[in-house]
């Protein structure tokens, strides 16, 4: 069961990586596990399988489970102590020791981009602003967009301010609004943008690289690669910076503590594959030609106090000389010297010699084979180091070659056992690392969790004491809406009483009435209007006075209807002919007098029209 959620998890990985560019390879698969499983459960999933077939038909899950698997945690001068040893020791250091020209600084794994502007405040502390803007510059480095996005902005809460000093707070951040907001002119000096620790190239020529906290999501291969190229990022004598939870014990040979409480290292130079291993002895001239003996006798016992096998070979591929190790060795006897090198086992055992000694010769210089193995007359494999170093005479071709064998056995049987213990050492601390990170996780889980607990608690609370006040608003804007419907409702009385009395008077009169408003437009016409002309209230009211077809000779009234509206005249009379609803002809005597409003402006017009005989 756990190999088969092992190969759906590899499946899931190398699907994001195809299709997403994101290379999970190097993330640690425990963590990676238990991250993925939490969107598994919001999304009542059973596998790594389902959810792979999930994102290829909800692409917009991709957003969701990179914010997931990229935790992104981090805050201005995290582990104080750390900073204020940067601060003091180390930066000084760097300082002085580039007194001119520009520094070059790289936060890897920036997160919401607070380590960087911490940073820019540290350095800005002891050069000042404008040496500041015009020397250092940082790029600020991670693999989640979003958390890109919201460093760029420089944007932050005071809550998330709380551990940046109040006058670095006053110096550095300028209020905008509810939040603060990066100083623009240090901003500047800061580049943010994507970088895959594991799969792009490094940024170089650094003074001081910031990665804190990072490299513990990382198995040992993956850190291993990053540390390497950290190394060659910085330049000579640059410090690297690290999180607490990082110790750097199995690549010591990269990187020299100066301050391991607080994980700050300086890189040193890397050592090459000589700097490890013994180098053979190397074969002197021969002479061209000697006579005598005496020399002869010399020369072999020189050679076979040599601590390493050697063999010489002229350039007619004759075997010249053979000591006692490579005699005792590799089978040979004092009557093999004098016959051809190709004639003998050891031209071909433990290695093939010929391809070696056509080089050197060609090339003019040593060639050589690393730990060749062979079986030894005891039957033990032993391991060789073999040395073909072309004998060169001033002025003339080469005269032959020495053949060097050292036996590197027991730097073989130390190094197996050094990787064993490196092994059983990396196995034990990247548990210890796998322990601290699910601690550090789980820890940052609950004080994240408490803290939205307490935000939701002071939520409710406001929220509690919101709805107490809106009720009690509520409560006295009811009894005031019941003041203003009972005064209402007693205007509305008086009016309707004021409004039959008005109609009562009005259909009492012997007089037509004809009330106009301000554009002539019919609003009341009474009882002895409706006799008159034979028109009824309902079939005029709201139409123009002056439209209505009546006995009554209307345009003659049009312009003292215009004098009252202006107010100009008080009132008008006039007599006219005309004819009532019977036909009769009849005179008609008029009177035309303004309707005035509260405000005493004019606001429309009455008609009073008795007919005479």
């Amino acid at each position: 069961m756990e190999e088969e959620e092992g190969r759906t998890l590899e499946a899931l990985l190398e699907y994001l990586r195809i299709s997403r560019g994101f290379d999970f390879t190097g993330y640690k698969r425990p963590s990676l596990a238990r991250r993925v499983t939490k969107r598994l459960q919001v999304l009542n999933l059973q596998g790594f399988g389902d959810y792979l077939d999930y994102l290829e038909v909800h692409p917009e899950e991709f957003a969701t489970l990179f914010n997931t698997m990229l935790i992104n945690v981090s805050s201005f001068f995290r582990d104080a102590p750390a900073w204020e040893c940067l601060r003091a020791d180390i930066l000084p250091k760097l300082l002085a020791a580039k007194t001119a020209g520009p520094i070059r600084v790289w936060s890897a794994g920036c997160a919401g981009g607070q380590e960087a502007y911490s940073l820019a405040i540290a350095f800005a502390e002891l050069l000042g602003t404008e040496a500041f803007c015009q020397r250092v510059k940082i790029f600020a480095t991670d693999v989640d967009e979003d958390a890109l996005s919201q460093a760029r902005q420089g944007s932050y809460s005071l809550e998330d301010l709380e551990p940046v000093p109040a006058d670095l707070r006053e110096k550095y951040f300028e209020r905008a609004a509810a939040r603060y907001v990066f100083s623009h002119e240090l901003r500047r000096a800061i580049i943010f943008g994507r970088l895959d620790l594991i799969a792009d190239a490094p940024i170089s020529r650094l003074d001081l690289l910031a990665c804190r906290n990072a490299l513990i999501y990382f198995n040992l291969e993956a850190q291993r690669q990053i540390l390497d190229r950290f190394h060659f990022a910085l330049n000579e004598a640059g410090f690297l910076f690290l999180g607490r939870a990082e110790m750097l014990l199995m690549h010591a040979n990269l990187f020299t503590p100066v301050n391991l409480k607080h994980r700050i290292f300086v890189r040193t130079p890397k050592l090459s594959l000589a700097d490890h291993l013994t180098l053979p002895a190397r074969g002197g001239d021969r002479e061209a030609e000697t006579s005598t003996s005496q020399g002869v006798r010399l020369r072999a016992l020189a050679i076979d106090a040599v601590p390493v096998g050697q063999v010489v070979v002229d350039a007619n591929d004759t075997i010249v000389l053979a000591n006692e190790l490579v005699r005792a060795r590799f089978g040979l006897s004092a009557s093999d010297v004098g016959r051809p090198l190709r004639d003998v086992e050891l031209c071909y055992r433990p290695v093939e010699l010929r391809p070696l000694i056509e080089r050197a010769l060609a090339e003019r210089r040593p060639v050589g084979v690393a730990n060749d193995e062979r079986a030894g007359p005891d039957a033990q494999t032993r391991y060789y180091h073999v040395l073909v170093t072309p004998l060169l005479e001033e002025g003339s071709q080469p005269l032959g070659v020495a053949i060097t064998f050292t036996d590197v056995t027991r730097y073989a049987q130390l190094r197996v056992e050094l990787e064993r213990s490196h092994s059983e050492l990396e196995t034990a601390y990247e548990e210890l690392q796998s322990a601290n990170e699910e601690l550090q996780t789980t820890n940052e889980e609950l004080q994240s969790t408490v803290e939205e607990l307490e935000t939701t608690n002071e939520e409710l609370q406001s929220s509690n004491e919101e709805m107490e006040t809106m009720n009690a608003e509520l409560q006295s804007t009811n009894e005031e809406m019941h003041t203003t419907n009972d005064q209402l409702r007693g205007r509305t009385d008086e009016l309707y009483r004021a409004n039959t009395f008005l109609e009562s008077i009005v259909a009492s009169m012997d007089a037509g009435v004809v009330v106009l408003d301000a554009n002539l437009a019919v609003e009341i016409w009474n009882r002895k209007a409706e006799d008159l002309w034979g028109l009824r209230a309902d079939e005029v009211r709201g139409k123009p006075f002056l439209n209505l077809d009546i006995g009554l000779p209307v345009e003659e009234l049009k312009t003292p209807l215009r004098e009252c509206l202006a107010g100009s005249s008080d009132r008008h009379r006039l007599v006219l002919d005309g004819r009532n609803r019977r036909g009769k002809a009849i005179r008609c005597a008029v009177m035309c007098v303004p309707l005035a409003g509260t405000d005493k402006r004019v606001q429309g017009a009455i008609l009073m029209m008795e007919p005479g005989d």
